[in-house]
């Protein structure tokens, strides 16, 4: 009897031991659960981070706030806990903070388990903490190109080509004598037995043929 009670007490001091090394690791499952909150804080910090990033990429400047960034799924941008709004503020013109409670410290534990990038950035302490965040340079370059102005050339006329003279003519639109003959002589919608019209005729000199007809004809109704 007396050696069955030296073994319970054997192995529950075992099992105890056992039971606290396993706490002491992995932390209890209240502490577990706290952590996996913070995880879903960083990975929508991160998520945050990569829309403001985008919105910089679009508007070459930062959110105002949040709300500018036009989120359909306003969940994404709150704490599950409190459903509150993570904190933002930008600080300059591409650098800007992201701040949030935690429950817990991640600052001496792997980050194996957080979302890549800038895994400094999401290292935090217990309590409130901001995040200091800066848009990346291959952003910024993209900011501040500007393109080059077309350079601007004025065509040179031909030495052949006597200089162009306008002609003015008034005629009525009763010669169109259908409606698509008025769509060809850019006469839309008109009625041309309706209307009296000014035809402006371009022509290449004082013995050169008129160009008055096809595209090259304007009409402009009085």
């Amino acid at each position: 009897m007396r050696n069955t009670y030296i073994t319970i007490t054997i192995l529950t001091i075992i099992y105890l031991a056992a039971l606290f090394y396993g706490f002491s690791q992995i932390g209890s499952p209240f502490e577990a659960r706290h952590v996996k909150v913070d995880e879903n804080r960083v990975r929508k910090l991160h998520n945050i981070k990569s829309l403001i990033e985008n919105y910089y990429s679009t508007h070459r400047i930062l959110p105002q706030n949040l709300s500018d960034l036009n989120i359909t799924d306003q969940a994404s941008i709150k704490d599950d806990v409190t459903n509150q709004f993570y904190n933002y503020q930008s600080v300059d013109l591409d650098s800007y903070q992201l701040c949030a409670t935690f429950d817990t410290s991640n600052q001496k534990k792997d980050l194996s388990a957080y979302p890549p990038p800038s895994f400094p950035s999401f290292l935090h302490p217990k309590g409130y903490y901001c995040s200091d965040m800066e848009i990346p340079e291959y952003l910024k370059i993209k900011s501040n190109f500007q393109p080059i102005p077309p350079i601007q050339i004025t065509p040179t006329p031909a030495l052949f080509l006597p200089t162009p003279t306008i002609k003015i003519y008034f005629s009525p639109c009763g010669k169109y004598k259908t409606t698509k003959e008025c769509d060809s002589a850019y006469l839309d919608g008109l009625q041309c037995s309706w209307y009296a019209c000014k035809y402006v005729c371009l022509t290449t000199g004082t013995d050169a043929a008129e160009v008055c007809s096809g595209n090259t004809l304007k009409v402009v109704t009085e």
